[in-house]
Order: structure tokens, then sequence, then C-alpha cells
């Protein structure tokens, strides 16, 4: 065709002619002007790349061009640390002496490295390595000879030479069994010399014969022979069956690598796979058409039917975009496969020529040895694609969904871009999943303990990290997220909600990329339980391709191991049956102790939870102003904070969760400032300073009080001043305000009957004791805050839901109570209704609280009953407040119904740590 030869300034001048599909290129399947000479590949790599006569020729055996391409791949993956050099003699003359200064040689096109191109074989000089120092492995020399040409002369003696100036080497004998009539006889003589004398030449050790066409056996050998890391020669048979009586006697076949190690079959197949079926996509579909900057002969040959459709750009790449973008507009279907350093360098043009067109344009963007060489920091090009508009970002985690992937691609009408992050597809593989939907993610698997988040290939490694906490007890939701743009962050968050916690597993060890974007949309919804990040070691050493998967597989499952040890409290709650019960105390307690036994899972659980709850900036700042003036340990923060992420109403707005939850924590900052006081015997007057500057914003002198005293009362000043602040910012501030107002008035007359109790225990009594005391839970003004921060909600559900979180108000009491009055008991501080009830059942008395024996009165407590008592009110309360959340349809109360029963569990399992 007279197009297909087309120079690129021809190419811009006629690209306004979209219908022509012949401006770029095509690449050539085959040479009608060539005349192979044998069978063996020319001895250097052509100097352009739209020149690809060489990949496949139509008068070359195929065997044999197979064979090479399955080496070429072998050791492209084996030995591709970025020092390694790859040399090609099989084209020399073999009867010409290996020289000392410019060798003749073929470097394998994957291997082009600078190093390589100017350091000659044979040059006594070290300098040849000196990028070694640089390496934590030796760097590796290949030189890849045909049989023959080692059995002639001394080529043998003088490769060796060359050789030991390489700090590992291998030598791959290509014994092609040449049976041409111009071979010279001389020749064919010297090839049927016995194998061992060569390796006796050589002094390196034998490994062989392999099948060059068997992929597996080949890079299992290649891969043995690295490990050992000795000097060794492979004899690669390249024509013909092995049989075993063409072993020589002095071969010794190295052992077999290990379970683990074998590289399973289609090694660097996630490109070829993509190439397969747009292959098979374009037989039905004359829109799709494919342009690359790289090829290789199986990418080729799937084409060869369909010349006309594969174009190769070798230069001028943004030129080749628009006119991709040309061809979109027109209908067209254009697949681009590009490198990471390619898709940097064309960010202006893909914006302006793809997105903004939102032209149908679908990018490749894969990894390709020569560009991990240079380092390319695969975060950088992510945070580029993801500024791009109009474009779907999607990488698949094995070849079955590239293959969904390619297809939807093809179907819909915007730009898109699958990116491949690593060559060869993944160690696990997966039957075909739902189908893809812009933007939506699958779940793999389901549990509650902890929610692994994965992209891409990686998601192999997070499937494999979730079979092995299994093996632990761990059970765990994995999220294939299919999309990085956009981001399913429903499906995403619901899991991690419904997990002790999360792992998010990066596509790259660099920061920025696919989890970077995950953990910011995680913490602008307020998703507050522990999230860490996993990322894969990218330059560790390795000799198998998957050891990244299971280098990361193994990395979550340390992560996570913490779940299936939970820290068990070394204190629990027994109540002392007493030695004539009543019936109805006897039934209380049987119930109360059945509750305990049925739960100290759930209430480890919950307090591994908190152990992990991370703190932000300002509560940590709030917490380290307490602590001038108080003692408290930074669990308790950490367990509050943790109850208010399970009692929030999932009616507040997503953008003010996270701050609303840290105004609830600030706000218990200054009930445990004014708790520390309130607990005080004798001396008011620093309590009603607090009061007086809270309630009323007044400033009652603080004459006469100690420095600790007045630092303590600034403190609540700055904490008061901020809380005002922060729920001033909130849109229905102004509705819900004088509320508020009375909900915290309420709480500080609380404080004050506290202090009346604690200097006059008489005032002890049960009615006081539950209309004053739930207060100090503060899950009233809690659920105020909540709604300033929702928008539209129903005024005729506000009554209701008062009334519920009352009931809830007084269920957290209860579990505080049961949870904390043995500590209260050792600082005299009776403001728990259990002395109140033990009181007024005479089974205490006023004096045994004031100076009665801490441990009789603790006994007397546990066995009477008066703890299941408690239990039994805090059933009740729960059936009210079930019974009143239902009249709320407005609002689905059943993820807060269940928070306020794990509360509960909360406070039993952290006695004596709140």
């Amino acid at each position: 065709m007279e197009n297909d030869h087309l120079s690129l300034a021809n190419a811009r001048c006629i690209m306004a002619n979209v219908t022509d599909s012949n401006f770029w290129p095509p690449i050539p399947l085959s040479d009608p002007d060539h005349t192979a000479h044998g069978s063996q590949p020319p001895s250097v790599p052509p100097e352009h790349h739209g020149d690809e006569t060489w990949l496949l020729n139509e008068h070359r055996a195929p065997d044999q061009d197979a064979d090479t391409a399955a080496l070429s791949m072998a050791i492209r993956h084996l030995f591709d640390s970025g020092f390694d050099q790859v040399i090609w003699n099989s084209s020399r003359n073999p009867s010409k002496p290996l020289p000392t200064g410019e060798p003749d040689r073929r470097l394998d096109s994957q291997h082009d490295s600078a190093a390589a191109a100017v350091t000659p074989v044979g040059d006594s000089s070290a300098a040849q390595f000196e990028a070694s120092e640089h390496s934590d492995t030796k760097p590796w020399l290949v030189v890849v000879e045909r049989m023959r040409d080692l059995n002639v002369g001394n080529r043998a003696r003088q490769l060796h030479a060359a050789l030991e100036q390489a700090p590992q080497w291998l030598v791959v004998a290509c014994d092609a069994e040449e049976t041409d009539s111009g071979v010279p006889s001389a020749e064919n003589a010297a090839a049927a010399r016995p194998v061992a004398e060569i390796v006796d030449r050589l002094h390196c050790e034998y490994v062989g014969p392999v099948v060059a066409g068997d992929l597996r056996s080949l890079v299992e050998a290649l891969a043995t022979i690295k490990k050992r890391g000795q000097p060794a020669l492979l004899h690669l048979k390249t024509r013909g069956s092995i049989e075993p009586a063409t072993l020589a006697p002095s071969a010794n076949l190295m052992p077999r690598p290990a379970l683990g190690e074998a590289v399973v079959s289609g090694i660097g197949s996630l490109r070829h796979i993509a190439s397969q079926e747009l292959a098979g996509l374009a037989r039905h579909d004359a829109r799709i058409t494919v342009v690359s900057t790289g090829t290789d002969p199986g990418f080729v040959r799937l084409w060869e039917s369909m010349q006309e459709r594969l174009f190769r750009v070798s230069s001028d790449l943004p030129s080749a975009l628009q006119w991709c973008a040309n061809l979109a507009s027109n209908g067209g279907r254009p697949f681009v496969f590009l490198s990471w350093e390619e898709a940097q360098n064309g960010f202006g043009q893909i914006r302006q020529a793809i997105c903004l067109s939102r032209a149908a344009v679908t990018l490749l963007i894969e990894a390709r040895t020569e560009t991990m060489r240079n380092e390319v920091p695969t975060s950088a090009v992510l945070a580029g694609i993801r500024q791009l508009p109009n474009l779907s970002v999607l990488s698949p985690k094995d070849g079955t969904e590239l293959r969904q992937m390619l297809g939807w691609c093809a179907a819909q009408n915007d730009p898109a871009v699958i990116w491949l992050p690593q060559a060869i597809e993944p160690p696990l593989t997966w039957t075909r999943g739902s189908e893809i939907a812009r933007g939506r993610a699958e779940e793999l698997s389901d549990g509650h303990d902890v929610a692994i988040v994965a992209w891409g290939p990686m998601v192999a490694a997070a499937v494999a990290a979730a079979e092995s906490l299994s093996r632990y007890g761990i059970t765990a939701t994995v999220v294939n997220a299919r999309f990085a743009k956009p981001l399913d962050i429903d499906t995403i968050a619901r899991a991690v909600r419904g997990a002790l916690c999360a792992v998010v597993v990066a596509d790259s060890g660099e920061h920025g990329g696919f989890s970077s974007w995950v953990l910011e949309q995680l913490l602008e919804i307020g998703i507050t339980q522990p999230v860490s990040i996993v990322a894969p070691l990218e330059c560790s050493p390795r000799q198998h391709p998957h050891d990244t998967h299971n280098h990361c597989a193994r990395a979550i499952v340390d992560r996570c191991r913490w779940l299936s040890a939970p820290i068990v409290p070394n204190t629990t709650i027994e109540a002392r049956l007493p030695a004539v019960p009543p019936v109805e105390c006897k039934a209380l307690v049987g119930k109360w102790l059945n509750f305990n036994a049925a739960c100290p899972d759930s209430m480890a659980r919950e307090q591994a939870q908190v152990y992990t709850r991370q703190l932000s900036s300002d509560a940590r700042r709030w917490v380290a102003a307490y602590e001038e003036v108080g003692s408290r340990d930074v669990y308790l923060w950490k367990w509050c904070m943790h109850g208010i992420a399970l009692t929030t109403l999932p009616c507040v707005m997503p953008e003010f969760c996270a701050h609303v939850c840290d105004t609830k924590l600030l706000s218990i900052v200054l009930c445990v400032l004014l708790d520390d006081v309130a607990d005080q015997h004798g001396d008011g007057r620093l309590l009603e300073a607090l009061l007086e500057m809270t309630c009323s914003g007044g400033s009652r002198s603080l004459r006469g009080l100690s420095a600790v005293a007045k630092r303590h009362a600034e403190v609540t000043r700055c904490v008061w001043a901020e809380y005002l602040t922060r729920i001033t910012s909130y849109p229905c501030y102004a509705t819900f305000e004088p509320v508020l107002r009375y909900d915290l008035l309420q709480f500080f007359n609380t404080m004050r009957y506290s202090h009346l109790v604690n200097s006059r225990p008489y005032l002890l009594n049960m009615a006081e004791h539950d209309l004053y005391t739930p207060h100090n839970m503060m899950m009233v003004s809690f659920a105020m805050l909540d709604l300033m921060c929702s928008p539209g909600f129903p005024r005729e559900a506000v009554g209701s839901l008062r009334e519920a979180m009352w009931h809830a108000q007084s269920m957290g009491r209860i579990g505080n109570l049961l949870s904390t009055w043995r500590r209260e008991l050792v600082d005299r501080d009776f403001t728990s209704g259990l002395f109140a009830r033990a009181v007024m059942e005479g089974d205490l008395t006023l004096d045994d609280l004031e100076h009665g024996d801490l441990n009789k009165i603790e006994a007397i407590i546990r066995s009477r009953g008066h703890e299941a008592y408690f239990f039994q009110k805090w059933r009740e309360h729960r059936e009210c407040c079930h019974a009143r959340a239902s009249h709320i349809p407005s609002l689905d109360l059943r993820s807060v119904l269940d928070g306020h029963d794990r509360f509960f569990a909360m406070h039993l399992g952290s006695q004596g740590l709140i």
C-alpha cells in the first residue's frame, strides 16, 4: 500500500482526512524484498522501529522465531536488574577470533542499557560492572552463543577469558542442529563434540538440555541458575525434541526450583492478552484500531490478517494522539499502548486532544523494562492522570478482567485509561466477574474483622492475604476497586465501616498513587476506623516475578494478625449470689451472669479496636492541654472517640462527619475538666467559677484560688471558647442552638449534683440519681450537634429522636457506672447509682461509705445483686429506645442502635482503663 511508508511530515499534512486509516504507517508483518539466509536472527536490531521486518518474516522457520522470542522473554524477566548485560553472538562468523576491543554482538532489545552499549566483552577494565557497587546483588553477564560456534577453534577459551571479567555469568548455548548444505563440513564435525568438553573448557556447571519452546522449563532453569549464582552453561535445544539418550554422560541436571518458585506460563502475558482480545474484537468491530509505541513478535503476529489496523509510532507521539482523537470523533475506537514515561511526557496533548473533547480513546499505560530501569515514579504518572478531566481510570486484577475492561472501553463513548503497572499476569486468576460498570467496584469476599481495598494486579495479594488471615480466625472483606477514577467510595466505605480496621494496598512504593486517593476520600467522609497502607517492594532483589505479590500478602497479614489475639480484660464482672436471695433477685443475677458469659469475645474485640483508634491533630492538641491540669490515660480519649463514631447519627452530612465527631470529643474534654473538680470534696469555689464561665459566659473572680486552680480555669475557658467557635460553623446552628444550650445546662446541673452528693452523701437516693446523672453522658446534646449538621431533618421527628436518645443516654450511664464504680470507690466518689441503691436497700450505711473498709463495701455491692439490677434497667431502656426509634421513618437508626449495644460492651471490656 502506498500510504504504508508515508513519512511523518506527510502524515501531518493529510491528518484532516480521518477516514483514511493509514496516516500512521502500519507495522509491516513481512518484507517481500528480504531474502532470508539460514534461519538466524540478524546480528543487530533495526535502527528504527518503523521497520519491524526482523520480528516476523514469512521466509523464516516459525519454530526458530518462536524459540528466539521465548528465550528473549525469559531472559528479560529474570535478568532485569538494570545492571545485567545480555549479549547475543549468534550471528558472528565462528571462524573469527573473539576480539578484545569492539566485539561483534547483538544486544537484546529489552536490555539495551547504556552500560551494555559501550562496554565490550573482553575489556579488561572493571568499569563494565562498576554499577554493581550500587546494587544489592552482583550483575550478570549473559552471552547467547550457538553451540557450533563454541566448538570451533579456541572460541570457548577466548570466551572464558572474557567472562572472567564478570562477577557472575551465564552462557546460553543454542543447539540449532544445523543441517544446511552451506555449512562447512569442518563445522559439522566440530558440532558433534560432546557438550561436556565445552563445559570443561569454560569451567562451569552444566544445565540442560532444555527445549527453547518450553517456556516454563526454560524460566525454571534460568531461575535456578540465578539463585545458585555460579557460572553455568545452559544447553538450549532450538529444534527437535529431547530424548533421554541425548544427554551427555557427564551431564548433571540441576535441581528444579522448590514449590512456589515455579513460574507460571504466559510470562509477560498482560500485554499479550490485551493484544489478543483487541484482535478478536477488531475482527467483529471495524471501528477498532491499535496504535503502539512498542511491539514484540507475539504482539505483531496476532494482527497478521489485519495489518492495516495496527500502527507503530516511533516519534512525534503528540501528533499520533491527535490523530487518534480525530479518528474517535468520527466513530472510531482507537486503543493506544504507551509506557509510563511516554504518558507522563504527553499529559498536555492527552488533556487537550482527548480529554477535553471527550474522544473515545483508550490508553493502555504499561510497564516496560526500559521505563522501569529509568525509575519513572508511577505515583507521579497517576497523579497527573488524576487531574485529567472526563477520564475513567481502570486497572484489571487479572487477564480475564482485562478482557472485560477492553470490551467495556470499546462500547462506551468517553476516554479511558487502563493502567497496567506490571508486565506479568498475577499469580491468581478468577472466573469472569460481574459486568464492568463505570465507577463500580466488586467485593470478592465478605468479613467483619478487616477490610482490604486493592486495585489492579495487587488484588491477588489482597486475596492471598485474606486466605492466610482466615487460618487465624480473621475474616476479611476484599474490595477490588476496578476504577480509581471515579472511585466507588460508597462500596469501600461500607466495607471499612463494617470492619475493625482497614488496609489499602498501594500499587507502588511511592506516595500519591491509588492508596492516597482512597485514604483522602475516606477521611473526607469521616471514616474513623484505623486505616493503614501496605505497599509492595519495588526494588527488592527477587528471582520470581510474583515475589512482589507474595511480599505484599505477607505484609497485609502481619499488619492484621493482632486481631487474632485481642487483649482480654484482666478483670471480670461476676455477681456473687447472696446466701438466700429472693426469687426475683436470683433471676436478675442469672441474666447478668449469662450476659457476661456470652460477651467476652465482643468485649475483647471492642477493646482491641479502641487501642487502634487514631486521634486527629486537633484532638491531640486538646488532650495535651488537659494533661497540663489533669491526668487521664490516652486510652480514655481513644475509647471516647470510638464510642462517638459508633453512635453518630447517619443523617450527618459527610463533609461534617469528622468535624462534628471531634467537636463531641472536645465537649468530653470539657466534661472531664468539670468532673475532676465536681468529684472533689470540700471547697466548691473553683467549680462555681467554671460553671459561671460556661453557663452564663461570665467571669467570676479567681482570687484566693491556687495557681493550679487558676490554670485549670484557664484551660477550661479555652476549651469552652473553641467549642463555641466550632459549633457556630454548622449549617443548622441557629435552628438548634437554643435546644443545645438547654441540654448543656442539664449537664452543668449534673456537675453541681455530683459535687453536692460527694460532699453530703446523705443526699443519695435512686430517684435523683436516675433524673440527673444520665446527662453526664451528653448523648442528647450529641444528637443536637448531629442535627446541626443535618439540613432537611424533619422537625416532626425531633421529639421522637430526643426520647430515643434519652433512653440511649440512660443506657450509656448504666454502662459507665458498671465499669467505673470500683475506681470511684477508691476515690470515695459516691455518685454512682450502685452506692445509692445499696444505701436505699439497707445493705450499706452512710458511715460505711465515709469510713468503712473498701474491700467490704465492694463485696457487699457484688454479692447483693446491685449490678444485676442495673443490667435489667439497661435492658428496659434498650427496649424503650428501640420502640421509639421505630417511630422515626425518616431516619434509619439501626446502625446507631447497634452502636449503643457495642458501646455497652466497650464499657464492660474497659474496666480499670477508663
